[in-house]
């Protein structure tokens, strides 16, 4: 079977979100589309509920794999595939019933390894958007990869390089190269953009608005503790030095510095490990040679990369007592540290 496109779906306690998601892949105005859904680990009657809904359904197929993370579940998603490109949606969030035909609209030749579009993002509070922004991009086509990674550090820079939900990829790209998500439960997103945009040649990005995401400061997975989670960002840190290398290493950390800070908050706000403990890793995390490294080179242009940077170079104690209020305003106010990492 050759379609155009697969849409892979991890399903992880999404029971509340299944009708609606299924009804709005359904409504997707194409015909050569599978969308596979992929229950890893629920504590709900996520699977039951998917496989009712599913049933005898020709577009979208529901698969259960080990709670090994939202990675491994796409990593599935890649291997049972049978589209020439790929999307990586979330099962909570809005989907375009036009979004696979402005995608084919974008590149016509199909000469694209890449595409990233626009997106808008919902910070969410209590299940109500608090404040709404749309990232916008440019239209424009890099036609060779030194001009793409020339461009990479300022597309990271605006948020657009990191997540999946805003591009379409090519299947065959990641079959060939055997790229496929570490399995981690955070930064996996990163790291295998990282990987995948070493292959990469010609990529276009667009204005077009083709992805809505929705965020939980208090419940997502970004915000949530995991005791691998500075291991992770480490990693992609080094990977993301090697790829770029002089190109961007001042801005490479400056950017692992700002993950870092939100890790450092997930620390914080656990409860899954007393205070002592927390204290323990923060430091773990100040003191480590690489921070210490980034600490260095960071770039430092604008204001809120400025005070990071300070930040990283105040004495622990202080430097604790900094970021111990940081954790607090960012589940107090969502909203306005959001508006700081925008303007990063």
């Amino acid at each position: 079977m050759s379609l155009n496109y697969s849409i892979v779906i991890p399903v992880h306690n999404a029971e509340r979100f299944l009708a609606n998601l299924i009804k709005q892949l359904h409504d997707i105005e194409y015909q050569s589309y599978e969308c596979l859904l992929i229950e890893n680990g629920s504590t709900d009657d996520t699977w039951e509920t998917l496989v009712k809904l599913t049933a005898n359904d020709e577009v979208c197929r529901a698969f259960q794999v080990p709670p090994d993370g939202p990675g491994a579940a796409r990593n599935y998603g890649i291997e049972h595939a049978h589209g020439k490109y790929l999307l990586f949606l979330d099962a909570d969030d809005p989907i375009q019933s036009d979004i696979l035909l402005q995608y084919d609209q974008i590149a016509p030749q199909n000469d694209d390894d890449l595409i990233i579009s626009s997106f808008q993002f919902d910070t969410m509070r209590e299940n109500k958007v608090v404040v709404s922004q749309k990232y916008q991009l440019t239209d424009h086509v890099f036609t060779n990869q030194s001009d793409f990674f020339d461009n990479l550090y300022d597309l990271m820079n605006r948020q657009f390089a990191y997540v999946i939900w805003n591009k379409r990829y090519r299947l065959d790209l990641l079959i060939d190269h055997q790229i496929r998500f570490p399995e981690f439960f955070s930064c996996e997103d990163r790291i295998f953009n990282i990987r995948y945009f070493k292959y990469c040649q010609r990529v276009y990005t667009t204005s077009k608005v083709l992805a809505i995401y929705r965020y939980d400061a208090a419940h997502g997975l970004t915000t949530r503790y995991d005791p691998d989670k500075f291991k992770t960002f480490k990693q992609w840190y080094q990977e993301a030095i090697d790829l770029l290398g002089d190109r961007a290493t001042a801005g490479i950390s400056a950017l692992y510095l700002k993950g870092l800070t939100s890790t450092i908050f997930s620390i914080i706000r656990t409860k899954k490990i007393d205070r002592k403990h927390k204290k323990a890793e923060v430091k773990l995390v100040y003191f480590d040679k690489s921070v210490r490294r980034a600490q260095k080179q960071a770039i430092t242009d604008s204001k809120i990369k400025s005070l990071t940077k300070l930040l990283y170079a105040f004495p622990f104690p202080i430097f604790y007592l900094a970021v111990s209020t940081g954790s607090f305003l960012e589940y107090r106010l969502p909203a306005v540290i959001e508006k700081l990492k925008r303007n990063y």
